[in-house]
């Protein structure tokens, strides 16, 4: 059988640039976390203040102008503040959080953060479903009654946090509508909701818990005949992490998405070949 050629997709402008400053650690254990986070997980490190720094002075070089801080949970990690107030005088700043550590006094720490940088702070929030049942059955007892304090938070301090929710696939079946989650955040006040849906990615728990990719969910170059590879995230933006520079915030538990240890080593081309570029690709 002669060898599938696996698709390379050349970085065309490093415009967008993510951080794992939590690593893997996470006070929730949701069941389709494509990394597979948790409380004592620890593939990664915590990112220091300083080692973002460094990574900061490279990123400036580029021109790199949007920012993206994820784990884990970020707020796990008590330089975070600190690391936000740093890349706002860089760029726009977007924290991916589970809400459930957001204090009233940390949101005020944000707002002040926020109002003292000519760039924009947004906030992603994670929650499953509005129903605190459906929600919890995916990212564990007592984590949509916690989230919902910190999103309220978040809004009483003048914040428009986006929710993400992910399509559990198979799982799907009596997943929430956009409307029900916009009635949802119009209760806790947010006068313009705003909800970005995700596709599953198979690979980390949801492997276990939902199921693995299919041998014909892999990126051939028929997948690029009316569509442009500049679409793609790989085309214009890498992951960093305390263990070195990955292709994209989805592969950092993929020694072939590794590209190096600095930026300027992370400048190549990407081959699409996990099985999670399919669904990049498709979704």
């Amino acid at each position: 059988m002669p060898q599938v050629k696996i698709p390379q997709v050349p970085l065309i402008d490093l415009n967008t640039l993510w951080f794992q400053v939590s690593g893997t650690r996470c006070n929730l254990e949701c069941q389709h976390c494509f990394i597979g986070c948790g409380p004592n997980v620890s593939t990664h490190k915590m990112m220091s203040r300083e080692m973002v720094k460094g990574y900061l002075a490279e990123a400036k070089e580029y021109g790199v102008k949007e920012f993206y801080l994820t784990g884990g949970e970020p707020f796990l990690n008590k330089e975070l503040p600190g690391i936000i107030e740093d890349i706002l005088a860089c760029g726009d700043v977007t924290v991916l959080t589970n809400a459930t550590l957001i204090t009233p006094d940390i949101a005020s720490r944000l707002r002040e953060l926020s109002n003292q940088s000519a760039h924009t702070l947004l906030f992603r929030v994670s929650i499953e479903s509005p129903d605190e049942e459906e929600n919890d059955t995916v990212r564990g007892k007592d984590s949509l009654q916690r989230a919902t304090r910190g999103i309220r938070n978040l809004i009483v301090t003048g914040f428009n946090p986006i929710i993400t929710t992910t399509k559990l696939g198979e799982a799907n079946k009596n997943k929430a509508s956009e409307a029900e989650f916009k009635k949802w955040l119009r209760r806790l006040g947010a006068v313009e909701p705003q909800i970005k849906a995700l596709p599953t990615l198979y690979l980390g728990r949801a492997k276990e818990t939902i199921r693995p990719y299919n041998d014909d969910e892999r990126v051939t170059e028929n997948c690029f005949k009316e569509f442009s590879k500049a679409n793609l995230q790989c085309s214009y933006c890498r992951m960093v992490t305390a263990e070195g520079v990955y292709v994209c915030p989805i592969l950092i538990d993929n020694p072939k998405a590794k590209l190096g240890t600095t930026l300027s080593e992370s400048l190549i081309a990407y081959g699409m070949e996990s099985p999670a570029c399919y669904t990049c690709r498709t979704a």
